[in-house]
């Protein structure tokens, strides 16, 4: 998305009402449903104590992707805005080179 040319006036304007332009965040994309699930999840658990999570192991898995695009993208947006679905890029597990690292604690 290109976003059109704004006088400096309208900066100003835009600054004082909290719009600053900033980076958008690449994150892993989520589908709706993918959405929801994950929000119930951290519903039905919200309430464990630490004597809980202690009894859990966390694992993760990443890949690491050689060959996706480095350039920037801006938006304006609020600071509270950050991982609003309009300030976002969705990163996409696809690439024809990637190394998986898995791990436990």
């Amino acid at each position: 998305m290109v976003e059109p040319k704004i006088c400096q006036h309208s900066w100003r304007v835009l600054n004082q009402a909290g719009y600053h332009r900033r980076k958008t965040q690449k994150v892993i994309y989520l589908k709706p449903k993918q959405k929801a699930v994950r929000l119930q999840w951290a519903k039905d658990y919200k309430d464990w104590k630490a004597e809980d999570w202690a009894r859990v192991i966390y694992s993760d898995e990443a890949y690491v992707v050689l060959g996706e695009s480095k350039g920037t993208v801006y938006v304006t947006r609020t600071a509270d805005e950050v991982y609003h679905d309009d300030c976002i890029i969705p990163k996409y597990k696809q690439s024809d080179l990637r190394v998986m690292v898995w791990g436990v604690f």
